[in-house]
């Protein structure tokens, strides 16, 4: 996957768990199997993250919050996640399943106080503006009052960088993928 604008790279990796980053993505149960089979029994692998998606794109973003554009851009966010990544479908629909990316609001600039007031009657649990992301707990049982924030500092993105390929990292992993063809 990649980031389409640039200025979101570092918002767009705060969200992500590194489990979601380096995973891979299997569409059938089968596969699944198969590929867990494989790395996990065959060849002895341990430090590999394998994920099942079944449910298409569409699927996922259907459980995204019922907020217009209009709003979004009153509450401050530029728009969703999901909005600022390619890649392909099965993968986003991982990653929407994973880390709710059809549902997290993204901004460059920080909420103003009211922004924020905004956000919090509003149905968004996760953002990012500026140069910190929120993380909104309700608890409904207990109340409109139960709400918890715990906000965590954005950092400089480490894995979608401009970075060139690493050459020798790059023939190396070729090797390893010629060696598990044979």
């Amino acid at each position: 996957c990649s980031i389409k604008d640039a200025r979101y790279v570092d918002a767009m990796e705060a969200i992500f768990q590194k489990s979601d980053l380096l995973s891979i993505t299997a569409q059938t149960r089968a596969d699944f199997k198969k590929l867990s089979d494989l790395l996990y029994r065959d060849k002895k692998l341990a430090d590999i993250n394998l994920k099942c998606q079944t449910t298409s794109l569409a699927q996922e973003v259907q459980r995204r919050p019922n907020i217009s554009k209009q709003q979004m851009k009153q509450c401050g966010l530029d728009g969703w996640a999901l909005d600022f990544i390619e890649g392909p479908e099965p993968v986003l629909a991982m990653l929407c399943s994973s880390a709710n990316l059809q549902a997290v609001g993204i901004a460059i600039r920080d909420v103003s106080e009211a922004q924020y007031n905004l956000i919090m009657e509003s149905r968004i649990g996760i953002w990012a503006s500026g140069r910190l992301v929120y993380r909104t707990t309700r608890r409904a049982e207990y109340g409109a009052g139960a709400t918890s924030t715990t906000t965590r500092t954005i950092r400089p993105a480490q894995i979608w960088t401009d970075q060139p390929v690493d050459a020798s990292a790059r023939r190396e992993v070729e090797k390893k993928i010629e060696v598990f063809k044979n």
